[in-house]
């Protein structure tokens, strides 16, 4: 029957680049996709379930991943989800750490992205992808989409440009998330494993805050134009000092599905296609007042805190509820964590490098339809 059932398997239309590597035969990958088998078997053997593929993702580290395709996605009950692990429709994002998660398909797997495909087992009906075929920039990609095509230029006036994507530049790769609200651009990213950056777009121009972890947890301010589609020109300085320097950037590839600088090294998968989340607008508490534009799984506002304490929060989050992140206080840089639920939100925050942890409070004293916007540093380099 499991012969029979492989060969069913393997036959099948897989959007899996040629020559897949067979799956190792160690006991944990055995028990994985065995149960994995099973419950294909039983979904095929179901006359009112179509389903196409199976996919398993299995690592002993901890592991972030994002699955699209074209249909339905369906876990494994008999390997189970884990918390803050979703399925959407068409698109599964979660993480494994120490065990495995695994999923039926209704239709064609478009994209299967991991953080670390060094660290990980991608299984897809019973065949294991060689990782030396899949790497692309450091992510197992199967299917990638057709390459980015640059973005047009905007009308003047009208809308900002597209600043989203993998960037060369001055310090080190560049990876940059571009997302609207309403009609006001905002960007996140992280450049090399220095450290974060967060702010407005305007036309061709973006500016904001960036943070250093290198330079004792400093932090200052950007100034990108952009020269062309697919370059940009600009300066930064530190908030200490009002000399500029030169930040410059080549795009090299589309907006990044992961970013890594936000908490310890830890990937989170981007997802701008949610809209504007309720918790953004004003907020007040142990922070001081909070200005926040909330969504999908991104959290960036403006923090005017007690004394010299003000500065940008910009966190992720995997469930859209626990928010992990950076925010600047004056010329230091605080890790931040905490939970949104509703209109309230309890976390805790350390000064870096060293400081002690701090819990806190902050409570929604307005909605989003008060039209408060956070400025995210933009006015400091201003692009107006």
């Amino acid at each position: 029957m499991r012969k029979l059932l492989m060969t069913t398997l393997l036959c099948s239309t897989l959007l899996v680049p040629a020559t897949p590597e067979p799956a190792r035969a160690d006991s944990g990958e055995t028990v994985a996709t065995i149960l994995l088998l099973g419950l294909l078997a039983q979904a095929l053997s179901n006359n009112t379930a179509r389903m196409d593929h199976g996919i398993l993702i299995e690592s002993d580290d901890h592991i972030e991943y994002r699955i699209e395709v074209t249909g339905r996605l369906e876990s494994v009950d008999a390997i189970g989800l884990e918390r803050g692990d979703t399925i959407n429709g068409g698109v599964a994002t979660g993480r494994v750490e120490r065990d495995a998660d695994a999923f039926v398909v209704e239709g064609n797997i478009l994209r299967i992205v991991v953080s670390d495909p060094r660290r990980v087992t991608v299984i897809v009906d019973g065949v294991r992808l060689a990782a030396d075929q899949l790497i692309d920039g450091g992510r197992v990609v199967v299917d990638p989409p057709p390459a980015p095509q640059p973005p047009a230029l905007p009308e003047p006036g009208r809308h900002a440009a597209s600043f989203a994507g993998t960037w060369a530049s001055s310090f080190g790769t560049l990876d940059i998330v571009q997302f609207i609200a309403g009609n006001e651009y905002f960007l996140i990213g992280d450049y090399a494993d220095r450290g974060i950056l967060v702010g407005r777009v305007y036309g061709t121009c973006a500016s904001g805050i960036f943070t250093n972890d290198r330079n004792a947890g400093a932090n200052g301010s950007f100034r990108f134009r952009l020269d062309g589609a697919d370059s940009f020109e600009g300066d930064w300085r530190w908030s200490t000092d009002r000399s500029l320097s030169a930040w410059e950037g080549t795009r090299r590839g589309g907006p990044p599905l992961f970013l890594d600088n936000f908490w310890g090294g830890r990937a989170f998968a981007i997802d701008t296609q949610r809209g504007v989340a309720p918790q953004t607008g004003l907020w007040n508490g142990d922070l001081g007042q909070m200005h926040a534009h909330v969504g999908s799984n991104i959290w960036v506002s403006d923090v005017d805190g007690p004394g010299d304490a003000d500065g940008v929060l910009a966190a992720l989050s995997t469930d859209g509820v626990t928010y992990f992140g950076l925010m600047t206080r004056g010329n230091r840089n605080v890790a931040v964590s905490f939970d949104a639920r509703g209109p309230e939100a309890q976390g805790s925050y350390r000064e870096l490098p060293s400081g002690t942890q701090t819990v806190f409070e902050m409570a929604q004293t307005r909605s989003r339809r008060t039209g408060i916007s956070p400025e995210l540093g933009s006015t400091v380099l201003s692009c107006r």
